[in-house]
């Protein structure tokens, strides 16, 4: 079974930012991500794929902490970072 993620983001306004409970925001939407991915029935996909502004360092930073390497810059300029889903969420601090 494939199943597909659309998109997942952080508001410009909260990225680089910690929440209430001192996590980072982005780092919480990945743990919940996950958490709902592995939780769904059948088999979890083995590939999470990002596409990234090749000069958005935030947004490469998080790919490289959740273990996504860069690939290669598609048609639109976009790096493409891709790794496998863990089978727990494995950023440090979560």
């Amino acid at each position: 079974m494939v199943r597909h993620l659309a998109f997942a983001a952080i508001h410009i306004d909260y990225q680089g930012r910690s929440l209430t409970n001192g996590k980072r925001a982005s780092d919480t939407l990945w743990e919940v991500v996950v958490n709902d991915l592995l939780a769904r029935p059948g088999v979890a996909p083995i590939t999470i794929v990002a596409r990234v502004h090749p000069d958005n360092a935030r947004s490469l930073g998080f790919c490289s902490r959740i273990g996504l390497d860069p690939i290669e810059v598609d048609g639109h300029g976009l790096m493409i970072c891709a790794g496998p889903l863990p089978p727990t969420p494995t950023i440090e601090g979560i």
